[in-house]
């Protein structure tokens, strides 16, 4: 009767939250108009398709930016077929299709199509070559920098400008970048005006060379035709502590005059910047100029000529309104706090609880070496998928299509290895670390090294992960100020840290079996409310294969990211690796009672990893075709594929009812948090049994004692984290890139250690210290050099199948020298 009752209540539950969808689905965020955001796309299209040569060309710019990419691909072959020699022109047509194309071979094709023109000494359209490759970031000295220097230095003081921009695209140099802003106190009025177009299209610059750029534009009058371009440039180039005083508003007031001057320059250019960060008060301005109120006038023009001018005005005034109706912020309401409060409170309050049910080390460490191994199993589960594997599933299939995802088909072997190869080894030594395996077979240097390997590999991996939850998927959907960051951090660490440390593995696996249940309910939700939108499943299932996905290649391919293949032997590489040799794996086998408990927690977890993949590539299509059919919901300066990352996130936060926002964020906390909450665990029992049992007299301590020092070494471990954590926005590059390269290395050389000390009898400690570190160097130069063209995700089978090499010659060479 409670079953029945309960899903009564559920079904209840499920079809209220449905319709508060249903009727969500028409609600923007405050301030949009919906009536002049379908007018401003509609203007644009009509554009397209009325208008010729440049005009035509920038509508079609503006809708790919927006994600409105129909029909244009096809319009501008035909515009390549009529006008396709006509100079200058012709650039404007290889640019679109450049824009146009998904496949990355084609899209080349236009680019060296332009390249060819702007090398071309005798080429009649080289300044549109050189603009188009500075707009589409093309670093100009890339390809011949001797003609590049020689024209930035030329009498030509147009093309002159258009190179020196080209030369600062993409460029880490900040000589060229100096150079451009030192061009804005020009005396030549076209290298001003140039200079700051291309500062205020793709140039980043510093708060010192903002200033340079203010000045200049406070020092130009009005009356200038390069008053628009330095004004444009210092609003859309404005430092984030001057958003809300005066200087914005000066500069607004001047752009705003700007938009009915009476030319069309002025007008025009107006727009642009606004479009790149203008605010919703210049909306009402802006829509005057879309329903052509204050259209130009000149009787020097002919008709046509005046009514291509108004037009592409009209195009850039739509442009605008759309990206400053994307830049609306949106907020959770109280009652999704409320929510994310209670769960934060529901995870303390699970390690209060079995902070007094915890009698010993072994019980923190191993849950008394007893536990379920179901509930086991779905903690191994959550603890290997992160959040930026949660929503990276979606964005895949998004992107690139379902090969990546039939890696499926290995996980059966995977089992198999693992659980009738691997398990029996382990469970037999009834050892608390990994690492101690290690030593049992090979001695003590290769288990320091194995310790290196993994509290390397997992502090680094702890810390990533909660700065990137936070940074690419909290702050979006809290709407927060970025200076928050720390905090946010601070706050998520510090509540997981709280739970781990008190609680032990028991702790950990409950809340992990918790956060398990949210998150795959977060993807049935989503799942089923959009099949609602649309009217059923088959409404949002593709028919057809996606253009934009890349053609399926079936075969092995190290210089290819992903093929049937290569995505198969990645993923049973990582996961032989990982279920092999990471503590936080071998402390859920060894929390269970035998082997047969062991495999039974390890196949629940592959099996959840498997249910979980097919459901988050089904929420990938079914997110694919609601942002398809609504691209005004993009975040600002996107499209659907440049963030098919966030795009879960982003659904969550816009389109679900209040309350389950609230939930699905805390799913969103949950993985990251049942990461975190593994790793330090896992990292304490560690640091507790290889270094200070193995250095220290702990060994000999009472177990009230060992337990009070492993939860120390949880609370330290938990600390370091956190604060590397707070500061890793001080890093500068690419950082999840290159911390992702970083954590990776060091994947192989770990199982390489377990590898050698299981399988290879007359492995020695030398030969296996050797290849560890052999395959750590191979993984770097494929990771960091790209040596020989080779696929980064190649790094792991590549770099291990060396080091074990490696590790074999040097084992044979040892005990020969031994044996001397």
């Amino acid at each position: 009767m409670r079953t029945k009752n309960s899903f009564k209540l559920f079904s209840l539950f499920l079809l209220i939250n449905s319709t508060l969808f249903l009727q969500s689905c028409g609600n923007q965020s405050s301030g949009v108009n919906d009536v002049v955001r379908k007018k401003a796309v509609n203007e644009l299209h009509t554009v397209l398709k009325t208008q010729s040569q440049w005009v035509k060309v920038h509508a079609a710019e503006y809708l790919l930016a927006l994600s409105y990419p129909d029909s244009i691909k096809e319009i501008f072959l035909d515009e390549l077929q009529n006008y396709g020699t006509t100079p200058q022109y012709r650039i404007g047509i290889w640019r679109t299709l450049a824009r146009a194309s998904y496949d990355a071979n084609e899209k080349q094709k236009w680019i060296d199509h332009i390249w060819d023109s702007f090398l071309d000494d005798n080429s009649p359209d080289r300044m549109h070559a050189a603009e188009t490759l500075s707009k589409l970031n093309e670093n100009l000295l890339s390809r011949n920098p001797k003609i590049a220097m020689s024209l930035a230095q030329g009498d030509d003081k147009k093309l002159a400008a258009f190179v020196s921009w080209g030369m600062a695209v993409n460029s880490d140099n900040q000589l060229y970048i100096n150079q451009l802003v030192g061009m804005l106190n020009s005396d030549d009025l076209e290298t001003r005006k140039l200079a700051a177009y291309g500062i205020r299209l793709n140039i980043p610059i510093n708060p010192e060379q903002w200033d340079v750029l203010y000045q200049a534009a406070i020092n130009e009058p009005d009356s200038s035709s390069a008053a628009v371009y330095l004004v444009g440039a210092a609003l859309v180039r404005l430092p984030e502590q001057h958003e809300s005083d005066e200087i914005r508003a000066q500069l607004d007031k001047r752009l705003r005059k700007f938009m009915f001057s009476k030319t069309k320059e002025n007008r025009f250019h107006a727009c642009e910047a606004l479009a790149a960060n203008g605010a919703i008060d210049d909306v009402q301005f802006l829509t005057k100029l879309l329903n052509g109120k204050s259209s130009l006038q000149d009787d020097t023009l002919s008709p046509d000529i005046l009514a291509a001018q108004n037009a592409d005005v009209r195009s850039a005034a739509a442009n605008a309104i759309l990206r400053i109706y994307r830049r609306l912020p949106h907020k959770m309401a109280f009652a999704d706090w409320f929510v994310i409060a209670l769960y934060g409170i529901g995870m303390l309050t699970i390690g209060w609880y079995y902070a007094g049910r915890t009698k010993s080390s072994e019980d923190y460490n191993l849950g008394g070496r007893n536990m379920n191994p179901v509930m086991v199993g779905l903690s191994l589960f959550a603890s290997i998928l992160s959040t930026l594997s949660y929503l990276a599933y979606p964005g895949e299939m998004i992107k690139n299509g379902p090969i990546y995802f039939l890696n499926l088909l290995v996980f059966p072997l995977v089992y198999i290895i693992v659980g009738w190869l691997f398990i029996p080894i382990i469970m037999r030594m009834k050892v608390t670390s990994a690492n101690e395996i290690l030593e049992i077979k090979l001695g003590g240097s290769v288990r320091l090294l194995g310790t290196f390997f993994f509290l390397s590999l997992r502090l680094l991996w702890m810390a990533t992960i909660i700065y990137a939850t936070v940074d690419n998927i909290l702050l979006p959907i809290f709407g927060i100020n970025s200076q928050y960051l720390p905090l946010i951090c601070a706050a998520m660490g510090i509540v997981t840290l709280a739970y781990t440390s008190m609680g032990g593995l028991r702790a950990v696996v409950l809340t992990d079996v918790i956060q398990t249940v949210i998150l795959i309910g977060g993807i049935i939700v989503t799942i089923v409310l959009i099949s609602i939108h649309f009217g059923g499943v088959s409404a949002w299932l593709p028919s057809d294969w996606p253009v934009h996905w890349p053609k399926a290649k079936f075969g092995f391919d190290p210089t290819t990211r992903v093929t049937m293949a290569n995505a198969m032997l990645m993923v049973f590489m990582w996961y032989i690796c990982t279920a092999g040799s990471d503590q936080i794996a071998i402390q859920r086998y060894l929390a269970t009672k035998d082997a047969k408990s062991a495999r039974h927690t390890f196949g629940i977890s592959v099996a959840t990893n498997l249910v979980v993949q097919v459901l988050l590539g089904l929420a990938g299509l079914a997110l694919l075709a609601f942002f398809t059919a609504a691209p005004n919901l993009l975040p600002d300066g996107n499209t659907i594929f440049s963030v098919s990352d966030r795009l879960f996130s982003q659904f969550i936060l816009l389109k679900l009812p209040v309350g389950i926002t609230g939930l699905l964020t805390a799913g969103l906390m949950a993985a990251a948090m049942s990461s975190l909450s593994s790793g330090m665990n896992s990292s304490a029992t560690v640091i507790s049994e290889d270094i200070i049992k193995r250095f220290t007299r702990d060994r000999f301590a009472s177990d009230e004692q060992q337990l009070r020092h492993a939860k120390y070494t949880a609370f330290v471990i938990g600390t370091v984290v956190v604060i590397i954590s707070m500061f890793l926005g001080n890093v500068q590059g690419n950082l999840l890139d290159i911390l992702i390269k970083v954590v990776n290395l060091f994947v192989g050389p770990l199982f390489l250690l377990f590898f050698m000390a299981m399988f290879i009898p007359w492995a020695t400690a030398t030969g296996t210290f050797i290849g560890g570190l052999s395959c750590t160097a191979i993984a770097i130069a494929i990771s960091f050099y790209n040596i020989f063209g080779i696929a980064i995700l190649w790094s792991l089978p590549i770099s291990f199948a060396g080091g074990v090499v490696i590790g074999i010659m040097f084992s044979f060479l040892s005990k020969a020298i031994a044996k001397q």
